[in-house]
């Protein structure tokens, strides 16, 4: 469906866009998070939370948005790990504090989360109904 598509070609870019931003710049992580890196081992750790994981996902998104046999897993793991991110989150700024930063975060990763959790469910909708239409 369109809606999947979207969903996941958007969110494939976006976190490849900014995986590969936070990979080669590390201020912009820095500005965004007041994260300090004070030696090389978070520093190469950062690129590859921030940078190369982000933009593996987002890789993952925007192939399953491109590739029709493989919307379903995206949009599984769409729900899965942007939900599991928002989770963590929200435990974090109840636990610690709220912030505009992470309250931005929050609020976009579970709705993306959300959003996939419904597009999964019309994937699942219009596959039974071809099955009996």
């Amino acid at each position: 469906m369109l809606f999947s598509r979207i969903i996941l070609g958007i969110t494939g870019l976006a976190f490849a866009g900014y995986g590969i931003y936070c990979a080669i710049d590390l201020d912009l992580v820095i500005e965004l998070t007041g994260v300090v890196f004070p030696s090389t081992t978070p520093a190469v750790e950062a690129r590859a939370m921030y940078g190369g994981l982000q933009t593996g996902l987002g890789l993952l998104f925007f192939s399953a948005a491109i590739n029709r046999r493989f919307t379903a897993y995206g949009l599984v793991a769409m729900v899965f790990v942007l939900g599991g991110v928002a989770l963590g989150r929200a435990l974090g700024m109840y636990l610690d504090a709220v912030d505009e930063y992470n309250m931005g975060a929050v609020i976009y990763e579970s709705s993306s989360a959300v959003l996939a959790a419904v597009a999964l469910w019309r994937e699942r909708r219009a596959s039974d109904a071809s099955l009996f239409g």
